[in-house]
């Protein structure tokens, strides 16, 4: 329990770095590098399709299956989800920092759907980290499906800066988040 708490502590901290001058700099570049290189053109359409993964849709989906997949921490797992998402999105609303194809030119957006709410969380990253961690649980350790749910979750995360609607510093701390949570569920 204590980890998960000092997961979410430092997932946040580190997250809101980006208030300081020299680290905005920092992650306003990072996130144009990744959003504006031509090396990654091919890789568009694999975070195109795999964008979903980090939705509310996609995440109540595979909670709920994960919940009737175990049940003994079903209940768990269900308030866990729960607190997480409340958590991200008062941490959204409190923040409102603006999302960066608002505030920066020359951005892509190359997400179909505009997001309208804050930035800082990423809500995809801080969903697929928790359900990547659930994915540990549920499948008893699998090395092969404990390793296509991080996959996945890289794939998403790294799809939230390329698709041009968060910086590194969101989905840093939306990926701390999601997995502290997780842990959290877990020590239950």
């Amino acid at each position: 329990m204590a980890a998960g708490l000092m997961i979410i502590t430092a997932g946040l901290a580190g997250g809101l770095l980006y208030k300081v001058g020299c680290v905005y700099e920092i992650d306003k570049k990072l996130f144009l590098k990744i959003n504006q290189s031509k090396k990654l053109d091919k890789a568009d359409f694999l975070f195109q399709m795999f964008y979903p993964l980090g939705t509310k849709w996609w995440f109540t989906a595979v909670i709920l299956l994960f919940a009737f997949a175990v049940p003994s921490k079903g209940v768990y797992l269900l308030a866990s989800a729960i607190v997480m998402s409340l958590t991200e999105r008062l941490v959204k609303i409190y923040i409102k920092r603006p999302r960066p194809f608002l505030s920066l030119t020359g951005v892509f957006l190359r997400q179909r759907k505009r997001p309208s709410d804050g930035s800082f969380p990423s809500g995809d990253a801080c969903r697929i980290w928790f359900l990547a961690v659930a994915a540990l649980f549920v499948s008893h350790f699998n090395f092969l499906v404990t390793s296509l749910a991080f996959i996945l979750a890289l794939i998403v995360s790294l799809g939230r800066l390329r698709l041009g609607v968060h910086y590194f510093s969101d989905v840093w701390a939306g990926s701390l988040l999601g997995t502290a949570f997780g842990i959290l569920w877990l020590s239950y």
